[in-house]
Order: structure tokens, then sequence, then C-alpha cells
């Protein structure tokens, strides 16, 4: 055997297997590393003009996105110019929130943010219409905060492909079931959340709201639009049973999360005070009626408003 091949087999060959080996843990731990992430993503719904100021609903929802627990989370809303009227914290996993609010700014600590964990800060802002700018910051001990959309756009280029076909694959099935006659084509034309939040805001006489939903399009949800209704109600007297009647209506949409339900139940609350009905609402609950079925979902609306006289709450 010569010297090259000696020299291969024994010395080249066992010290490259070596190494390999010695690298490969290495180059594993930075590849599952577990990540820090905090995210945000922000609802700024539409203002109602009051004496030349706009009131609004601002919300945040701040969620640790990572695999990392993080600590010392800080969260702030700053107005260059208005004040915050109220704001509401919502911790659904149990999240110890502590705040501290001045005229124009509020500060939001929580402690621990365990992965997937969130929470949510909803303010009511009155502001200039000169000048309308909130700023929001965020971060924690470990990372700074970034909003949604930067992290959304980071998608493989794989996940895009898969996701493009199931929703290719959801319109074909969706066609076929039209054309068999076993999915009528009303469902697919009305029934969408945004179209029956639309129809109890023009139901009700929110000319100044239907006149801005059609903004939001798909993007409006039940807890932003429970917040608009809350919002109207404790800026005008005029409006509160009107937005009472709004958000009871909103109880009779079966599809609603847990979580939006608890708002809606919540923001009812605030605005009947001494008056709030736990049985009413349960009723309102058992006799919900889901997006699916849509007219009848209206028709069960229009029986509730026929029920009452304008004047209770």
């Amino acid at each position: 055997m010569s010297n090259l091949k000696k020299l291969l087999i024994f010395a080249i060959i066992p010290a490259f297997i070596a190494g390999f080996f010695s690298i490969v843990p290495k180059i594993y731990d930075v590849l599952t590393e577990p990540k820090s992430e905090l995210i945000y993503s922000v609802v700024d719904g539409p203002g109602l003009d009051v004496q030349g100021n706009i009131r609004k609903i601002y919300s945040v929802r701040i969620i640790n996105g990572g695999k990392k627990t993080l600590t010392d989370i800080q969260a702030q809303i700053r107005l260059a110019k208005g004040e915050i009227e109220q704001f509401k914290l919502l911790d659904p996993s149990g999240i110890k929130l502590s705040s501290n609010g001045t005229k124009d700014a509020l500060l939001v600590n929580a402690g621990t943010l365990h992965s997937t964990e969130y929470f949510v800060i909803s303010a009511m802002l009155l502001m200039p219409l000169s000048d309308t700018n909130v700023v929001f910051t965020l971060r924690s001990k470990e990372v700074l905060g970034k909003i949604k959309s930067e992290h959304e756009g980071k998608k493989s280029a794989k996940s895009d492909l898969i996701g493009a076909m199931l929703a290719s694959f959801s319109v074909f099935v969706m066609v076929i079931l039209v054309a068999s006659g076993r999915l009528p084509l009303i469902t697919i034309i009305l029934g969408g959340k945004q179209d029956i939040l639309y129809y109890i805001a023009a139901r009700l006489g929110f000319t100044s709201l239907t006149n801005q939903l059609s903004v939001f399009g798909t993007g409006l949800t039940y807890l932003r639009m429970a917040d608009i209704f809350l919002s109207s109600g404790l800026s005008n007297e005029k409006l509160r049973p009107l937005s009472i009647k709004a958000l009871k209506c909103m109880l009779i949409i079966k599809d609603i999360f847990p979580t939006s339900l608890n708002v809606v139940k919540k923001d009812i609350q605030i605005l009947e005070r001494e008056n709030f009905s736990e049985k009413e609402v349960n009723m309102l609950r058992k006799e919900s009626i889901s997006l699916s079925d849509y007219m009848k979902l209206r028709e069960r609306i229009d029986r509730y408003l026929n029920e009452k006289t304008w004047g209770q709450t």
C-alpha cells in the first residue's frame, strides 16, 4: 500500500469523520435553538366625530410568538395630542397584568409571557382631528416587539404553495357542491361575518358606521365591532339604547368565538350597568343561529328587534 493511501486511510478519513461528528451536534443546536419573539398587531377602529375631535377604539394584541418564555413585558400607548378616556385589558391566558396610566399615555406590564400566550389592550381615545397620531412601543427583557406583518412576511415558499393549493382545492370543492345542489349558492354569496355585522348596524340606523364599515372588508372582527358599538353608546347617550340592541343582536350569531363573546357580554354590561341581565344573554345565546343559515339569522334578528320597544335596554 502506498504512503498516500495509508495517509488517506489512517489520517485524513478518521480526522474528517471525527470533525464531522463534532460539528453536527453544534449545527443541530443552532437550528433547533428556541427563538425569542414578541409580536403585536394593531386594530385601529373607525373614528366618530365629536365636536371637532375624533373618538375611536385602539386595540393591540400582544403575543409570544417564539418558543422561549419572555419576562418583564412592557407595552405603552402614547398620544401626541388628546387623551385616553378609558381602557380595558383582556388576558385569556390568566396573565398577571398591571397598568399605569396618565392623560395621554398608558403603560401595561406583564411579568411573564409563555410561548403562544397573549393579552389584549383596548383603549378609547379622544384626539383632535388635526393630530391623530398614536405611538405604540413594546419590549421585553429578552427582545424588542415587532408588528405582526413583519413576522408573516417571512413565510416560506413551500408554505405559500401549500396554502395556494388548499385555497384552490376549497374553491373547487365549493363549485362541485354548488353544481350538485348540495350547497345553496346563497351561502357563498351571502352569510359572511362582515355582511351580518353591516346588516345589524344598518338595521339600527347607524348611518355614520355603515359608511365606514365597508373600509374594513373581511378584516372586520366581532371583537372590534363590539367595541365600536360600545364607543358609540358611551360617547352619545341617545345612541346608548341602540348600541345595547346592536350588541345583543351579536349574541344571536352562533359562530362567535368565546373570547369575542365575553367581550360582547362585557360591553353590554358596561352600557346597561345595573339593568344587565345574564338571563337575557343566555336566552339569546340559546336561540342563536349559524351564519351558514344566513336568512334565518337575519329573520331572528328582526324578530328580536320587533319584540321590544326602542326605549327599553
